[in-house]
């Protein structure tokens, strides 16, 4: 998209465009340092006593308890590589993740009718402060669009010179239609079908918009009951919303951060309140050489089957996954003193080999060593580390290579040498060891080639498949 003209000087006209909400949340998580998610679920929707609203996933094993079938006339080819064409078009003619900040909630009519209320504090307190709803509701200032006009966008919702605000908005499988009245109410239509065509679609939401006025405008008197109480949300853990793991790219490589969990290797799963504690297994917790599958009431499930739990934090939790699950898409979740997370997808592979890594200046290094334990790294920034010599062995660290066995403090070994090859700044090093020395983490004992002065990329190659660029690994000779 930064290739793209601009089309008209910013700030001046109107188009409509979710690639600006795409880079809102960008700028969120920067900012924050949380996942969009995370930070809209504790800091805007928990206040609002919404614990039950999600990043949608796009293939159905990955739908919330209760989420509606999404029904669409026809089938498009799959955006994933490893589900086969066609599908029907909601289920992955799309990749529902990535559209978590320009729409990519899923919610129930109820939630979002609280979200809407909350705003000024139709109900409780209020959300957003008067000068922000002015702001938020304002006609723009110099954009000659609206000039005239009696309607214009807001931040993120359409207004009216009447003091109303709405949005709509479809995709193959659904139609929803939202309007904040400026009379006191809320109305909310989520739809499983959007229509067979623009027309369908145009006609459909001009239906709801006048027949919900319409109707409002005939009734003289409205009950009194509050239906809110009848429809709560998930029981929540103390003052926090339930644990939840982030729907996009929440569960990944522990070393890589990136997609592809291999059986026996280490994964890390990101959410919310995962865990009232943080710590890592103690000795205490490996009996008779088993590891754990539970830590302070914290358990992770992957594909069925119990992972072991080596590190817990509200935020992160690190396990060793399971045996016997294959290559494809499979299910993570946590539970948490009894409350269970949603299931969440993630990719598995044969093998996702990455080198462990750390963060010094700019750089992500990869955790390697000398034969004699010092740390591999620019000692001008890594402190008591030193250069990778050319000719000398270092001692790679890594996870993913190849499947192995879990659940055991002391697994069989298993020998990769004549599998695995590494490059340093793009030549390749000689491999005297590479196999598992201990649960899920592999090591490469490797000669640096002779390359020049810096911070050369460093890449495992393991049966084709290539760990992600961006590690370097600091060489001087």
């Amino acid at each position: 998209m930064r290739g793209q003209p601009l089309q008209f000087t910013p700030g001046t006209q109107y188009a409509y465009s979710n690639f600006g909400y795409a880079v809102l949340g960008r700028i969120i998580e920067a900012v924050t340092g949380m996942s969009y998610e995370q930070y809209v679920r504790e800091n805007v929707l928990a206040p609002m006593g919404i614990s039950e609203m999600r990043i949608g996933q796009t293939l159905p094993q990955g739908q919330l308890p209760n989420e509606v079938k999404y029904k669409s006339p026809g089938n498009a080819n799959s955006v994933f590589p490893d589900v086969a064409s066609p599908v029907p078009s909601p289920y992955g003619g799309w990749y529902m993740e990535s559209m978590d900040s320009h729409g990519g909630w899923v919610a129930s009519a109820i939630d979002y009718a609280k979200f809407l209320n909350a705003i000024e504090g139709r109900r409780g307190t209020r959300f957003l402060s008067a000068p922000s709803v002015a702001q938020m509701t304002e006609i723009p200032a110099g954009v000659t669009t609206w000039d005239g006009s009696s309607s214009w966008y807001g931040f993120g919702l359409l207004v009216n010179t009447a003091g109303n605000w709405w949005h709509d908005g479809s995709l193959d499988g659904t139609a929803t239609y939202q309007i904040y009245t400026n009379n006191g109410f809320v109305w909310v239509v989520f739809l499983n079908y959007r229509g067979d065509n623009a027309t369908d679609q145009t006609n459909l939401f001009n239906d709801i918009d006048s027949g919900l006025w319409n109707a409002a405008g005939q009734v003289t008197g409205w009950p009194s009951n509050d239906q809110f109480t009848n429809y709560p949300d998930a029981p929540v853990q103390s003052t926090q919303t339930a644990p939840a793991l982030t729907t996009r790219e929440g569960v990944v490589n522990g070393a890589t951060f990136g997609r592809g969990i291999v059986t026996g290797s280490w994964i890390t799963l990101f959410g919310d309140n995962l865990s009232g504690t943080t710590r890592t297994w103690a000795a205490a917790d490996i009996v008779n050489g088993n590891l754990p599958v539970s830590l302070d009431d914290v358990s992770v499930m992957i594909n069925g089957s119990p992972a072991f739990v080596y590190y817990i934090s509200p935020h992160q939790i690190n396990v060793q996954a399971p045996a016997g699950f294959a290559p494809g898409w499979v299910t993570a979740s946590v539970t948490y003193n009894g409350v269970p997370t949603s299931n969440i997808l993630t990719d598995a592979a044969s093998n996702a080999p990455g080198a462990l890594t750390y963060l010094a200046g700019a750089n992500t290094f990869a955790v390697a060593t000398t034969l004699g334990g010092t740390i591999i790294g620019d000692p001008s920034i890594v402190p008591g580390g030193v250069f990778a010599a050319p000719g000398s062995v270092v001692v790679i660290y890594a996870s993913g290579l190849a499947s192995s066995q879990a659940g055991t403090a002391s697994p069989p070994a298993l020998n990769l040498t004549s599998l695995t090859q590494v490059t340093i700044g793009g030549t390749p090093a000689a491999i005297s060891f590479a196999g598992l020395i201990s649960p899920g983490l592999f090591q490469i004992s490797a000669t640096v080639p002779n390359v020049a002065n810096g911070d050369q990329p460093l890449i495992i190659t393991i049966d084709g498949t290539q760990s992600p660029p961006g590690v370097t690994i600091a060489v001087h000779k």
